[in-house]
C-alpha cells in the first residue's frame, strides 16, 4: 500500500476533489444529476445517499491500494453524507438554518 502523503495545495489533491464533486460526465443537459436523481427518487433520496455512504466507506481500502485513490472513496461517502444532511435541513427535520446549497463548497461545510 502506498504511503504518498497529500500535501495542502498540491494541485493533484485539488483535481481529486474536482473528481469528486464535479466530475466532468455528470455536467451535461440542463439539470444536474444531484437534483435529477432527488426529484426521481423523491422521498426515497436519504436512502440512496445512505446506502452510498455505506458503499464508499466500506470498500475504500478493499478496492484501491493507492491511498490517494482510498481518499477519493472515503470523499465520494462525505459528499453522500453532505447531501443527506441538506436534504434533511431543507426539509425541516432539524433547527439548524437552512442554507441553500452552493455547488462551489467542496467543503462540506
Amino acid at each position: 500500500m502506498s504511503q504518498e502523503k497529500i500535501e495542502v495545495g498540491n494541485p493533484d489533491a485539488v483535481k481529486s476533489s474536482i473528481d469528486v464533486n464535479q466530475p466532468k460526465h455528470y455536467a451535461f443537459g440542463e439539470i444536474e444529476c444531484w437534483d435529477y436523481i432527488k426529484d426521481l427518487l423523491g422521498e426515497s433520496y436519504v436512502a440512496y445517499c445512505r446506502g452510498n455512504v455505506v458503499k464508499y466507506v466500506h470498500r475504500y481500502d478493499h478496492k484501491h491500494a493507492d491511498i490517494v485513490d482510498q481518499i477519493k472513496d472515503l470523499k465520494k461517502a462525505r459528499k453522500y453524507l453532505d447531501e443527506m444532511i441538506l436534504d434533511l435541513e431543507h426539509h425541516g427535520q432539524c433547527e439548524m438554518a437552512l442554507v441553500p446549497r452552493d455547488p462551489t463548497n467542496t467543503s462540506g461545510e
